[in-house]
């Protein structure tokens, strides 16, 4: 019997998609003696049925970006579109890509809530 006729133009209907779980830290912590332990939780979890991204604060990314064993990756909570040069407060992405990182969080509807930007 052949498959149908849906799996053999797109075979990828057949594959599973492997899950993701991510983790927004947003604004916190607010003490950056807590990150040790916030690494030590995910690092003791079991990653080997999902993707796992820790999405820090911006400023604990360079703090943490290669502290996770287990496979979890780091993504930024946001990046520019212009890339690197006088964008004060900006990270570029590559900057990221330079650190290893592959992945970005944008599109925050928080954002364009509590600080009135737009949406796209």
């Amino acid at each position: 019997a052949r498959p149908p006729l849906e799996t053999r133009r797109f075979p990828r209907l057949t594959m599973g998609r492997r899950p993701i779980v991510g983790g927004n830290w947003k604004c916190n912590p607010a003490e950056i003696s807590k990150l040790d332990g916030l690494v030590a939780n995910i690092n003791a979890c079991d990653t080997s049925g999902c993707d796992v991204y820790v999405c820090p604060s911006p400023l604990h990314v360079g703090l943490v970006y290669n502290k996770f064993t287990n496979g979890a990756c780091v993504a930024p909570q946001n990046c520019n579109f212009k890339g690197c040069g006088a964008y004060t407060g900006e990270m570029a992405v590559d900057q990221m890509v330079d650190m290893g990182m592959k992945w970005c969080l944008i599109g925050h509807s928080e954002r364009r809530g509590e600080f009135g930007l737009a949406t796209p």
